[in-house]
């Protein structure tokens, strides 16, 4: 929807040029630089920036990194009817309905590093 595309300009320009918050973009979020899941990355930035502004923090660790891309899938749970659906993270949804302990380990290895 119209709204939609202005909510992700938002979060884009903001979480971009924003001195407050610092968020991750590794290989596991490249895989979301596309027309069809860039929704999901902007879901994911979402959970970054409104984690470290409501905790007064812009240090990011591996489980802050597993809430935001958790909380992403639930975005794309509930919205990927009307987005569109992806191979890739139903996979992963399917792997953390199935077996969490694999799921975590999956994502906590895509932790973008920084050193």
């Amino acid at each position: 929807t119209e709204e939609m595309q202005k909510t992700l300009q938002f979060i884009m320009s903001w979480t971009t040029a924003s001195p407050d918050v610092t968020v991750p973009i590794g290989n596991g979020e490249a895989k979301w630089l596309t027309k069809e899941t860039f929704p999901y990355l902007v879901a994911y930035m979402a959970h970054c920036a409104l984690y470290q502004l409501e905790n007064n923090t812009k240090e990011m660790t591996e489980d802050v990194y597993l809430d935001a891309v958790t909380d992403m899938l639930n975005f794309y749970i509930d919205n990927k009817e009307k987005i569109g659906a992806n191979a890739e993270l139903d996979r992963l949804v399917e792997l953390g309905r199935n077996n969490y302990e694999a799921f975590e380990k999956e994502v906590r290895a895509n932790f973008p590093k920084t050193e």
